[in-house]
């Protein structure tokens, strides 16, 4: 049997930073010693959560499960190939409940000019029919910026 069989087998975890709840994070893990290849296992904690490709591997990606907030506490068991030694490590993520971000999307330069042509469309093809049924058709005011667009409605 090879010297490495019998070598000490070590996990090591590295830390992570906190996260958003339904955030994914990136686990990187140190194995040494013993005899490769490994056989990795991954629990989720009381959170539960997904792991990506899968829980067997040695880096996945791990990601909270929305509404989950707090502390939770991620394990590795690792067995080397002919399963003489293995080794538990832990890992804490702490999740929180952040809010949802803006994200700004950047409009067309004409975007003052499309819009207002789509809805003066919009109110064309839509006369005949109110006019029909005799609903009083309201007044829209538009005021648009570019990147923000904001409606008012009389009736």
């Amino acid at each position: 049997m090879p010297a490495s069989a019998f070598a000490i087998l070590t996990c090591e975890i590295a830390p992570v930073e906190p996260i958003c709840s339904g955030d994914s994070v990136s686990l990187d893990a140190t194995i040494s010693g013993g005899t490769p290849p490994y056989v990795y296992e991954w629990g989720g904690g009381i959170a539960g959560g997904t792991f990506i490709p899968s829980n067997d591997v040695e880096d996945p990606i791990w990601t909270s499960p929305i509404g989950f907030t707090g502390t939770n506490t991620l394990s590795l068991w690792v067995n080397d190939a002919p399963y003489m030694n293995d080794c538990g490590v832990y890992v804490d993520v702490v999740v929180n409940p952040c809010e949802p971000t803006a994200k700004y999307i950047p409009l067309p330069d004409d975007f003052n000019t499309s819009i207002l042509a789509r809805v003066g469309e919009l109110f064309t093809d839509l006369s005949p029919f109110v006019a029909s049924i005799g609903i009083g058709l309201p007044v829209a005011f538009w005021g648009v910026r570019k990147g923000v667009c904001s409606s008012k409605s009389n009736r």
